[in-house]
């Protein structure tokens, strides 16, 4: 019999520094259908970005698209992915400016 698995990570980013590129730390989702972040930003520009990997190595962008980008003012956004990939990771791409960035992550699935 199948059991749900779930990861629910409240503290995933803490604090992040929005003045440079923000890379969160690799969630092995394996057995997990679909993944998703929420994000709180200060008042920075810049992109939002889910990537994945199979490895752990070499990663490549979702292509999910953000609820909300942050471009200058201070918001939420939810990110969302449905992926076979083994590895996902949050990933803020700086413009300008500064604030900070809050991350969870909740992802769930069938193993």
């Amino acid at each position: 019999m199948s059991s749900k698995r779930v990861i629910n990570n409240k503290n995933y980013l803490v604090d992040g520094d929005m003045s440079a590129d923000i890379l969160g730390d690799a969630v092995k989702i394996e057995g997990i259908d679909r993944i998703s972040f929420q994000a709180s930003f200060g008042t920075a520009i810049g992109t939002l970005h889910i990537e994945v990997s199979n490895n752990g190595d070499t990663w490549a962008d979702s292509g999910a698209t953000p609820s909300q980008e942050p471009l200058g003012g201070a918001g939420t956004a939810i990110i969302e992915v449905e992926t076979a990939c083994a590895f996902a990771r949050f990933v803020f791409v700086f413009t300008s400016g500064t604030g900070a960035l809050q991350a969870h992550v909740v992802a769930k699935g069938w193993s």
